[in-house]
């Protein structure tokens, strides 16, 4: 089940897990929240990412189960590059990217323990994407929940705009 709600400049969105009365469900899914702030060319766009445990990867991008301290410097994303998983995402962790006139940012309010950040060089866009379980997580087991049978699970994450 989803709820979204737009109150003011803020887009909230909750996602309900609702498990059978058989089985358990795996809670995996996230969202690909693709930003793009008009105000400024890429390279000088300011971002925030407080996350700073980096999900180790191997040559295909899937998660080793290996968790190590990357933190990621605040300031100009200019033509750094990402397409990485993070851990240790507590509620209320919020990441953000200003382009001088406005700052959106993405928090993870509840149910999301992992991110990606994904930041391509080919394209004018930043990805801070929340995530319940890393990926491949249904195949790895690494970082997965369950919500047993008869029970719910619930995610939630909000976008917000700031006039600077």
């Amino acid at each position: 089940e989803l709820a979204v709600r737009l109150v003011g400049l803020r887009l909230e969105v909750a996602t309900t897990v609702l498990a059978g009365e058989d089985r358990p469900v795996p809670v995996a899914f996230g969202w690909h929240p693709y930003l793009a702030p008009p105000g400024a060319p890429r390279r000088d766009w300011e971002i925030d990412f407080p996350p700073a445990l980096k999900l180790q990867a191997d040559g295909r991008q899937v998660p080793t189960g290996v968790e190590e301290e990357a933190p990621i410097a605040a300031g100009r994303l200019g033509g750094r590059t990402f397409d990485d998983g993070y851990a240790g995402v507590e509620p209320g962790t919020a990441c953000s990217v200003s382009d001088g006139v406005r700052r959106i940012s993405v928090e993870m309010t509840a149910g999301y323990r992992y991110t990606q950040l994904y930041a391509p060089g080919d394209l004018d866009v930043i990805c801070f994407e929340p995530m319940t379980a890393p990926t491949n997580a249904l195949a790895s087991g690494d970082g997965l929940r369950l919500v047993e049978p008869g029970a719910s699970f619930t995610a939630s994450f909000a976008i917000a705009v700031e006039r600077l």
